[in-house]
């Protein structure tokens, strides 16, 4: 998926998402097709850091939930409130030798255990990095 400014031009959109598939077909070997998606960015919405007073629990939890899963905290955790509730985005530095698939798994797997343990958490965005 590539999302990018719903104000493009399809065809200005377009040019993008050809120049990001040229660009991985040349620097990944074995790569034969890429296909991309696209879609435009959400409109920003209302949203404010959460004060740490209301967060600290939410915090906590997602800080232990985190090491059991990787040994080491998140490189980054921060909170916003937003109309929908309150969105956790953290960064996950994961083995940058490991499969992109594997990566993928392990975030999927600690944000599913974030929304279980801490179900008032609207939203949990894991960004992982090497």
């Amino acid at each position: 998926h590539l999302k990018l400014p719903g104000e493009l031009t399809l065809e200005q959109a377009h040019e993008i998402a050809t120049e990001v598939e040229r660009a991985i077909h040349e620097s990944v070997d074995g790569v034969t097709a890429v296909q991309t998606h696209l879609e435009p960015l959400a409109e920003p919405g209302p949203g404010r850091a959460a004060p740490s007073r209301d967060t600290a629990g939410d915090a906590e939890a997602v800080r232990r939930i985190v090491r059991e899963a990787t040994g080491t905290a998140p490189r980054e955790l921060r909170f916003l409130q937003t109309d929908e509730g309150m969105v956790a985005f953290l960064t996950l530095g994961l083995d940058p030798g490991s499969p992109l698939s594997d990566a993928h798994a392990h975030a999927s797997r600690i944000e599913e255990a974030i929304r279980r343990e801490r179900p008032e958490i609207a939203d949990v965005i894991v960004h992982t990095e090497p």
